[in-house]
Protein backbone atom coordinates (compact mmCIF):
# COMPACT_ATOMS: atom_id res chain seq x y z
CA UNK A 1 0.00 0.00 0.00
CA UNK A 2 2.65 2.19 -0.33
CA UNK A 3 1.22 4.42 -3.26
CA UNK A 4 -1.47 5.12 -1.24
CA UNK A 5 0.85 6.28 1.44
CA UNK A 6 2.76 8.44 -1.22
CA UNK A 7 -0.78 10.14 -1.89
CA UNK A 8 -2.08 10.77 1.37
CA UNK A 9 1.69 11.86 2.53
CA UNK A 10 1.55 14.96 0.32
CA UNK A 11 -1.49 15.75 2.52
CA UNK A 12 0.68 16.21 5.30
CA UNK A 13 0.22 19.42 7.20
CA UNK A 14 -2.99 20.58 6.02
CA UNK A 15 -6.08 19.19 7.21
CA UNK A 16 -8.80 17.24 5.37
CA UNK A 17 -11.89 15.68 4.97
CA UNK A 18 -12.75 12.08 5.98
CA UNK A 19 -16.02 10.66 5.42
CA UNK A 20 -16.16 7.06 6.83
CA UNK A 21 -18.08 4.47 4.34
CA UNK A 22 -21.77 3.36 5.60
CA UNK A 23 -22.80 -0.28 5.71
CA UNK A 24 -22.28 -3.06 8.52
CA UNK A 25 -19.71 -4.61 10.71
CA UNK A 26 -17.41 -5.01 7.48
CA UNK A 27 -17.77 -1.16 6.56
CA UNK A 28 -16.61 -0.31 10.45
CA UNK A 29 -13.58 -2.45 10.46
CA UNK A 30 -12.88 -1.19 6.94
CA UNK A 31 -12.96 2.14 8.90
CA UNK A 32 -11.61 1.11 11.63
CA UNK A 33 -8.03 -0.08 9.70
CA UNK A 34 -8.33 3.61 7.69
CA UNK A 35 -8.64 5.69 10.94
CA UNK A 36 -5.73 3.73 11.86
CA UNK A 37 -3.58 4.00 8.76
CA UNK A 38 -4.29 7.89 8.90
CA UNK A 39 -3.39 7.99 12.33
CA UNK A 40 -0.50 6.34 11.94
CA UNK A 41 0.75 8.94 9.11
CA UNK A 42 -0.12 11.68 11.55
CA UNK A 43 -2.36 13.19 9.29
CA UNK A 44 -5.16 15.92 10.32
CA UNK A 45 -8.43 15.21 8.94
CA UNK A 46 -12.17 16.39 9.84
CA UNK A 47 -14.67 13.43 10.22
CA UNK A 48 -18.49 13.91 8.47
CA UNK A 49 -20.55 11.51 9.43
CA UNK A 50 -22.06 9.10 6.37
CA UNK A 51 -25.41 9.55 7.99
CA UNK A 52 -25.12 13.23 8.10
CA UNK A 53 -24.43 13.41 4.58
CA UNK A 54 -27.13 10.76 3.19
CA UNK A 55 -29.57 12.78 5.06
CA UNK A 56 -28.43 16.36 3.36
CA UNK A 57 -28.36 13.97 0.05
CA UNK A 58 -31.82 12.77 0.48
CA UNK A 59 -33.07 16.23 0.99
CA UNK A 60 -31.40 17.67 -2.32
CA UNK A 61 -29.20 20.04 -0.42
CA UNK A 62 -25.85 20.24 -1.27
CA UNK A 63 -23.13 18.70 0.56
CA UNK A 64 -20.38 21.18 -0.34
CA UNK A 65 -22.51 23.78 1.27
CA UNK A 66 -23.62 22.42 4.34
CA UNK A 67 -20.22 20.81 5.18
CA UNK A 68 -17.80 23.14 3.79
CA UNK A 69 -16.12 21.22 1.76
CA UNK A 70 -15.69 23.94 -1.19
CA UNK A 71 -12.09 23.59 -2.17
CA UNK A 72 -11.08 21.34 0.07
CA UNK A 73 -9.23 17.83 0.11
CA UNK A 74 -11.91 14.52 0.64
CA UNK A 75 -11.28 11.10 1.87
CA UNK A 76 -13.74 8.95 1.03
CA UNK A 77 -13.98 5.32 3.25
CA UNK A 78 -13.44 2.34 0.81
CA UNK A 79 -15.46 -0.79 0.40
CA UNK A 80 -18.14 -2.20 -1.94
CA UNK A 81 -20.46 0.90 -1.97
CA UNK A 82 -19.52 2.43 -5.37
CA UNK A 83 -21.45 -0.57 -7.21
CA UNK A 84 -24.87 -1.04 -9.07
CA UNK A 85 -25.88 -2.87 -5.73
CA UNK A 86 -25.63 0.78 -3.87
CA UNK A 87 -26.52 4.23 -5.17
CA UNK A 88 -24.88 6.53 -2.29
CA UNK A 89 -21.30 6.40 -3.63
CA UNK A 90 -22.33 7.12 -6.93
CA UNK A 91 -24.55 10.12 -5.65
CA UNK A 92 -21.79 11.24 -2.90
CA UNK A 93 -18.74 11.66 -5.27
CA UNK A 94 -20.87 13.09 -8.19
CA UNK A 95 -21.89 15.86 -5.64
CA UNK A 96 -18.02 16.17 -4.82
CA UNK A 97 -16.55 15.94 -8.38
CA UNK A 98 -14.81 19.21 -9.33
CA UNK A 99 -16.13 20.82 -6.22
CA UNK A 100 -13.14 19.98 -4.07
CA UNK A 101 -9.76 20.50 -4.63
CA UNK A 102 -8.97 17.07 -4.47
CA UNK A 103 -11.14 13.61 -4.24
CA UNK A 104 -9.12 10.59 -3.03
CA UNK A 105 -11.42 7.46 -2.81
CA UNK A 106 -9.71 4.84 -0.80
CA UNK A 107 -9.58 1.39 -1.78
CA UNK A 108 -12.62 -0.13 -3.69
CA UNK A 109 -14.79 -2.42 -5.34
CA UNK A 110 -16.27 -0.48 -8.52
CA UNK A 111 -19.11 -1.81 -10.84
CA UNK A 112 -21.56 0.14 -13.35
CA UNK A 113 -21.69 4.18 -13.48
CA UNK A 114 -20.15 4.06 -16.72
CA UNK A 115 -21.31 7.99 -17.02
CA UNK A 116 -20.26 8.83 -13.77
CA UNK A 117 -16.95 7.12 -13.95
CA UNK A 118 -16.01 8.45 -17.51
CA UNK A 119 -16.60 11.88 -16.69
CA UNK A 120 -14.67 12.01 -13.57
CA UNK A 121 -12.30 15.33 -13.55
CA UNK A 122 -8.57 15.12 -12.94
CA UNK A 123 -8.88 15.90 -9.18
CA UNK A 124 -10.18 12.61 -8.71
CA UNK A 125 -8.09 9.63 -7.55
CA UNK A 126 -8.62 5.87 -7.02
CA UNK A 127 -7.60 3.12 -5.47
CA UNK A 128 -8.90 0.00 -6.57
CA UNK A 129 -8.63 -2.96 -3.94
CA UNK A 130 -8.49 -5.57 -7.08
CA UNK A 131 -8.02 -6.04 -10.65
CA UNK A 132 -11.43 -6.26 -12.43
CA UNK A 133 -11.97 -2.78 -10.73
CA UNK A 134 -8.31 -1.05 -12.13
CA UNK A 135 -8.93 -2.65 -15.58
CA UNK A 136 -12.60 -1.57 -15.88
CA UNK A 137 -11.19 2.51 -14.72
CA UNK A 138 -8.76 2.28 -16.90
CA UNK A 139 -10.99 1.34 -19.78
CA UNK A 140 -13.48 3.98 -19.42
CA UNK A 141 -11.66 7.06 -17.77
CA UNK A 142 -9.43 9.97 -18.93
CA UNK A 143 -9.37 12.03 -15.68
CA UNK A 144 -8.51 10.63 -12.67
CA UNK A 145 -5.35 8.56 -11.92
CA UNK A 146 -5.95 5.09 -10.71
CA UNK A 147 -4.01 2.93 -8.50
CA UNK A 148 -4.13 -0.71 -7.76
CA UNK A 149 -4.16 -1.50 -4.13
CA UNK A 150 -5.27 -3.86 -1.38
CA UNK A 151 -8.40 -3.38 0.89
CA UNK A 152 -7.64 -1.25 3.90
CA UNK A 153 -7.75 -4.27 6.31
CA UNK A 154 -4.80 -5.88 5.34
CA UNK A 155 -2.85 -3.04 6.64
CA UNK A 156 -4.60 -2.94 9.24
CA UNK A 157 -3.20 -4.34 13.62
CA UNK A 158 -6.12 -5.87 14.39
CA UNK A 159 -4.47 -6.23 18.46
CA UNK A 160 -4.83 -2.14 18.36
CA UNK A 161 -8.36 -1.77 17.21
CA UNK A 162 -9.49 -4.30 19.83
CA UNK A 163 -7.64 -2.06 22.47
CA UNK A 164 -8.76 1.36 20.90
CA UNK A 165 -11.62 3.69 22.44
CA UNK A 166 -15.26 2.91 21.42
CA UNK A 167 -18.29 3.37 22.32
CA UNK A 168 -21.84 2.93 21.23
CA UNK A 169 -24.24 6.06 21.56
CA UNK A 170 -27.13 5.33 20.26
CA UNK A 171 -29.35 3.15 22.86
CA UNK A 172 -31.16 1.07 19.86
CA UNK A 173 -27.78 -0.18 18.84
CA UNK A 174 -26.56 -0.76 22.28
CA UNK A 175 -29.94 -3.15 22.40
CA UNK A 176 -28.80 -4.42 19.06
CA UNK A 177 -25.49 -5.15 19.93
CA UNK A 178 -26.55 -7.19 23.42
CA UNK A 179 -29.31 -9.14 20.96
CA UNK A 180 -26.58 -9.76 18.76
CA UNK A 181 -24.07 -11.23 21.45
CA UNK A 182 -27.39 -12.96 22.96
CA UNK A 183 -27.63 -14.80 19.37
CA UNK A 184 -23.84 -16.01 18.80
CA UNK A 185 -24.09 -17.65 22.16
CA UNK A 186 -27.43 -19.54 21.20
CA UNK A 187 -25.56 -20.41 18.28
CA UNK A 188 -22.78 -21.91 20.32
CA UNK A 189 -24.72 -23.85 22.61
CA UNK A 190 -26.67 -25.53 19.85
CA UNK A 191 -23.66 -26.07 17.03
CA UNK A 192 -20.61 -25.24 19.31
CA UNK A 193 -17.82 -23.35 17.84
CA UNK A 194 -15.99 -25.55 15.53
CA UNK A 195 -18.08 -23.95 12.72
CA UNK A 196 -19.56 -20.69 11.54
CA UNK A 197 -22.01 -20.47 8.81
CA UNK A 198 -22.04 -17.36 8.28
CA UNK A 199 -23.53 -16.45 4.56
CA UNK A 200 -25.11 -13.23 3.57
CA UNK A 201 -28.55 -12.29 3.45
CA UNK A 202 -29.01 -9.23 1.27
CA UNK A 203 -28.84 -8.20 -2.17
CA UNK A 204 -25.93 -9.17 -3.03
CA UNK A 205 -26.60 -12.88 -2.26
CA UNK A 206 -25.51 -15.72 -4.49
CA UNK A 207 -28.13 -18.66 -5.52
CA UNK A 208 -26.67 -21.38 -2.68
CA UNK A 209 -29.15 -22.57 -0.30
CA UNK A 210 -28.31 -21.29 3.04
CA UNK A 211 -28.00 -24.06 5.56
CA UNK A 212 -30.58 -24.03 8.49
CA UNK A 213 -28.24 -22.77 11.37
CA UNK A 214 -26.40 -19.55 9.46
CA UNK A 215 -25.66 -16.43 10.72
CA UNK A 216 -24.90 -13.38 9.08
CA UNK A 217 -21.69 -11.86 10.78
CA UNK A 218 -21.78 -8.26 9.12
CA UNK A 219 -25.57 -7.99 9.47
CA UNK A 220 -25.18 -9.42 13.21
CA UNK A 221 -22.63 -6.48 14.09
CA UNK A 222 -23.95 -3.32 11.85
CA UNK A 223 -23.79 -0.85 14.81
CA UNK A 224 -23.17 1.76 12.57
CA UNK A 225 -20.23 4.03 11.38
CA UNK A 226 -21.43 7.37 11.99
CA UNK A 227 -17.96 8.55 14.25
CA UNK A 228 -14.93 6.96 15.20
CA UNK A 229 -15.64 5.42 18.45
CA UNK A 230 -18.38 3.70 16.53
CA UNK A 231 -17.04 2.48 13.90
CA UNK A 232 -13.65 0.85 16.30
CA UNK A 233 -16.73 -0.69 18.68
CA UNK A 234 -18.79 -2.23 15.97
CA UNK A 235 -15.16 -3.81 14.81
CA UNK A 236 -13.90 -5.09 18.19
CA UNK A 237 -17.54 -6.90 18.45
CA UNK A 238 -17.20 -7.96 15.09
CA UNK A 239 -13.85 -9.58 15.15
CA UNK A 240 -13.94 -10.87 19.19
CA UNK A 241 -17.18 -12.92 18.17
CA UNK A 242 -15.05 -14.09 14.69
CA UNK A 243 -12.38 -15.48 16.96
CA UNK A 244 -14.49 -17.45 18.88
CA UNK A 245 -14.85 -19.97 15.62
CA UNK A 246 -12.10 -22.31 14.58
CA UNK A 247 -13.40 -22.66 10.92
CA UNK A 248 -15.31 -19.97 8.75
CA UNK A 249 -18.22 -21.08 5.49
CA UNK A 250 -18.55 -17.34 4.20
CA UNK A 251 -19.42 -15.02 1.25
CA UNK A 252 -18.91 -11.90 3.19
CA UNK A 253 -15.81 -10.43 1.94
CA UNK A 254 -14.69 -8.90 5.33
CA UNK A 255 -15.53 -12.76 7.51
CA UNK A 256 -13.53 -13.97 5.26
CA UNK A 257 -10.71 -11.67 5.45
CA UNK A 258 -10.82 -10.65 9.14
CA UNK A 259 -11.07 -14.57 9.94
CA UNK A 260 -8.27 -15.50 7.35
CA UNK A 261 -5.81 -12.79 9.54
CA UNK A 262 -7.23 -14.38 12.66
CA UNK A 263 -6.06 -17.46 11.96
CA UNK A 264 -9.22 -19.07 11.07
CA UNK A 265 -9.84 -22.24 8.51
CA UNK A 266 -11.61 -20.19 6.18
CA UNK A 267 -14.39 -21.74 3.48
CA UNK A 268 -14.87 -18.61 0.74
CA UNK A 269 -17.70 -18.52 -1.87
CA UNK A 270 -18.38 -16.16 -4.54
CA UNK A 271 -20.92 -13.47 -3.83
CA UNK A 272 -23.92 -12.16 -6.67
CA UNK A 273 -20.69 -10.41 -9.07
CA UNK A 274 -17.19 -10.50 -9.23
CA UNK A 275 -16.08 -8.73 -5.70
CA UNK A 276 -15.03 -11.73 -3.85
CA UNK A 277 -13.17 -13.55 -6.36
CA UNK A 278 -11.25 -10.49 -7.63
CA UNK A 279 -10.37 -9.31 -3.88
CA UNK A 280 -9.44 -12.86 -2.91
CA UNK A 281 -6.90 -13.38 -6.42
CA UNK A 282 -6.04 -10.04 -5.88
CA UNK A 283 -4.56 -10.19 -2.19
CA UNK A 284 -4.87 -13.71 -0.55
CA UNK A 285 -2.97 -16.25 -2.61
CA UNK A 286 0.05 -16.21 -0.26
CA UNK A 287 -2.76 -17.37 3.09
CA UNK A 288 -2.65 -21.55 3.42
CA UNK A 289 -5.78 -20.98 5.66
CA UNK A 290 -8.38 -20.01 3.24
CA UNK A 291 -9.46 -21.67 0.32
CA UNK A 292 -12.27 -20.14 -2.40
CA UNK A 293 -14.76 -22.84 -3.94
CA UNK A 294 -17.70 -23.21 -5.83
CA UNK A 295 -20.08 -24.58 -4.07
CA UNK A 296 -20.74 -25.50 -0.22
CA UNK A 297 -19.16 -28.46 1.35
CA UNK A 298 -21.36 -30.90 2.15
Amino acid sequence: MEELRSVLAELSGQEFVFIPNPGNAGDSLINAASFQFLDDMKLEYRIVSPREIKQVLKKGHSIVDKFELKDKVVVLGGGGGFTEHYPYSNTLVTALDRHVKQLILLPCTIEGYPDTLSGLSDKVSVFCREQVSFEYLRSICNGPKIYLSHDMVFGADFKRIMSAKSSLSSIRNRIKGAKSHAQVASYIKRNGNEKLNALRLDEERSDIDIPVENMDMSALFSLGTKTKATNFYAAQQFLSHLDVFEQMVTNRLHVCIASTLLGKQVIFLDNSYFKNRAVFERSMGEFNNVKLVSELPS
